[in-house]
């Protein structure tokens, strides 16, 4: 939802020199003549918006699912063996390389 608002607000500035659309970064919030940065308006609303969810869908009695998150699954060495099994089999280049994807 955010985005999406986000996009909108920011087409919406037109630059007063060259009437060009995306002309800045701060908008007005939405009700009020109070401008900010477009990504904090876009931020609160979709914090707004995952409280509202959050509140209507435990009402629902939805279920939460389950977290399969592993303590493991937070780091990874350079040495680490999934890292070196995966390092085997996807051909990654360096910087600057030529593309693996042809």
């Amino acid at each position: 939802m955010g985005i999406i608002f986000g996009t909108v607000s920011a087409y919406n500035v037109v630059n007063p020199v060259t009437r060009a659309h995306f002309g800045g970064s701060l908008a007005p919030i939405p009700g009020t003549d109070f401008s900010v940065y477009i990504a904090v308006s876009a931020f609160a609303l979709n914090l707004v918006v995952a409280a509202v969810l959050t509140v209507v869908l435990r009402a629902l009695k939805v279920r939460t699912g389950e977290d399969l998150t592993r303590p493991t699954d937070y780091a990874a060495d350079e040495t680490d063996p999934k890292v070196v099994q995966i390092e085997k089999t996807q051909h990654y280049t360096q910087p600057g390389g030529p593309s693996p994807v042809a």
